[in-house]
């Protein structure tokens, strides 16, 4: 692929990722948004991971897919500033319980994407 190609893909995917971000940002309150956006970057992660395994998806799809779209897409930062404010905030609780629930379902997400992967790679 042409180096020029790949760096204004990579863009396009990472511009796609962060405005799905936003997007989700600006219709979910809270901490709602950085566990759907980190759960559904999960999935696809999976997904990808495992067409990838499978030969389906070569190494420059894999980074464009991966690094640019999911890169641009989940957010661990945003996560650990979230687990931070519980914390100075004293939500003991509430930390543990977004934690559990955040390790909870982006484990499960990778997991579910990477059969469905399998899946659609037996299919193609």
């Amino acid at each position: 692929m042409n180096q020029y190609l790949f760096i204004l893909l990579f863009v396009a995917l990472a511009s796609i990722g962060a405005f799905a971000r936003l997007g989700l940002s600006a219709s979910l309150q809270g901490l709602s948004s950085t566990v759907l956006a980190n759960t559904i970057g999960c999935l696809l992660i999976g997904v990808f991971y495992s067409l990838k395994q499978n030969g389906t998806l070569d190494n420059i799809q894999w980074l464009l897919l991966a690094v640019a779209l999911l890169g641009a897409l989940t957010t661990f930062s945003s996560y650990i500033l979230d687990m931070f404010q519980l914390f100075t905030d004293k939500k003991y609780n509430w930390a543990l319980g977004y934690f559990i629930t955040t390790h909870v379902c982006t484990f499960l997400g990778c997991y579910l994407g990477y059969v469905l992967g399998a899946k659609l790679s037996n299919s193609l």
